[in-house]
């Protein structure tokens, strides 16, 4: 821009900003705010609100304090979507106290009214550490508010009241909502009572919630049927759980990797570990990458079943990559470079990443090792 005699403004920034934050390229955000301060271009609202956002969904929720105090010290005063960005970082953190006080004290001095969201994410923080007592001084405060506690907030409630095993009153709470207050449920509370319901071992009745919702006309998605999948897996209902995996494509749905790992540690804890490696092979065919829980569940499968060989060789994979042939050959081509020799070097058929390689394709770990 200099080339045509122009700086960047503040909206310059903020829009190149929110392009890395939405890429998750955060240090390079920062390095793009340090740029911005040093031209001389002042920050405002939008600008802080992007990288406090950003950084929270990183987890560094100090530095998202940090840049809070920096906005509120130039003289920035920071709107509700800010207070609810650090208030649900907070409730992530587990740091729920911090949060009250931000959104209950700290809001009032800085005349910034609290709103039914960020009343709802302070909710959903108490939920998930099982806070009963602070739960109940929650929702007393959004009423004094005249706000009305809406469906999110009866889903947080309801999910808080499975986790401390308060599982008749989490029942009733949905059928008052039901039947008294007229409140549809929608497909996040039905799998919140399908997670609840599994949790009790009452899996049949989570079966029926599915039915239920097919009624209703919502449609659940793949988060709702992994709930489902899980229930089966942990009480051994192996033909259940592979009947509902083959059901989430009929829905316009698709696996995703907790599907796929979900199945493979059910299929482990059996012993069904032949059937566990047909599940990863497919998993990385449809283009599903394995996550850290994926190799770790089919490693421990192989290592109970006696398959050490195997398990070797996943986890050597786990670390490099899919492409163990190729990375073979690059290793050989280096030492060859590195010795100055004139010579050319074979062709190789090496593996395209389009062709994942199953373990009875892969050649020994042992010599893959021993040659490179």
């Amino acid at each position: 821009m200099k080339d045509f005699n122009s700086c960047p403004n503040t909206f310059t920034y903020n829009t190149m900003l929110h392009l890395l934050v939405q890429k998750q390229v955060y240090v390079l955000a920062l390095a793009v705010y340090n740029q911005m301060m040093k031209s001389d271009c002042r920050p405002n609202r939008a600008t802080y609100g992007i990288l406090i956002d950003g950084l929270c969904k990183a987890g560094t929720i100090e530095d998202s304090i940090n840049l809070f105090d920096e906005m509120t010290h130039r003289g920035i005063s920071p709107d509700i979507m800010i207070y609810t960005v650090i208030v649900s970082g907070l409730c992530q953190e587990k740091r729920t106290g911090d949060a009250k006080r931000l959104l209950l004290d700290t809001t009032k001095m800085n005349k910034c009214s609290p709103d039914t969201i960020a009343y709802h994410a302070l909710l959903n923080g108490f939920c998930k550490l099982g806070g009963m007592d602070e739960i109940v001084s929650i929702l007393k405060c959004i009423k004094n508010e005249g706000f009305v506690v809406g469906l999110n907030g009866y889903s947080c409630l309801i999910d808080g009241l499975f986790r401390i095993g308060r599982f008749r009153e989490a029942c009733r709470l949905r059928h008052n909502l039901m039947s008294n207050r007229n409140i549809a449920p929608d497909c996040i509370l039905y799998t919140i009572m399908m997670k609840g319901l599994t949790m009790e071992g009452k899996v049949e009745d989570a079966v029926k919630l599915l039915s239920e919702m097919a009624s209703t006309g919502i449609v659940p998605d793949t988060f709702c049927y992994n709930t489902l999948i899980k229930g089966f897996c942990d009480m051994g209902l192996l033909d259940e759980a592979r009947s509902l995996k083959l059901e989430i494509s009929q829905n316009d749905c698709f696996p995703n990797s907790a599907t796929y790992t979900i199945l493979i540690c059910g299929l482990c804890k059996k012993g069904i570990v032949d059937e566990a490696q047909q599940i990863f092979e497919e998993m990385e065919k449809l283009g599903c990458l394995p996550t850290v829980m994926t190799f770790n569940a089919l490693i421990s499968g192989l290592c109970k079943a006696g398959e050490l060989e195997q398990a070797h060789f996943l986890f050597y994979k786990m670390e490099i990559g899919r492409n163990l042939i190729e990375h073979r050959y690059r290793v050989l081509e280096l030492r060859e470079m590195t010795a100055i020799t004139t010579r050319k070097l074979p062709q190789r058929k090496v593996l395209q990443p389009s062709q994942p390689m199953s373990f009875k394709e892969c050649p020994n770990y042992n010599t893959i090792s021993k040659d490179a």
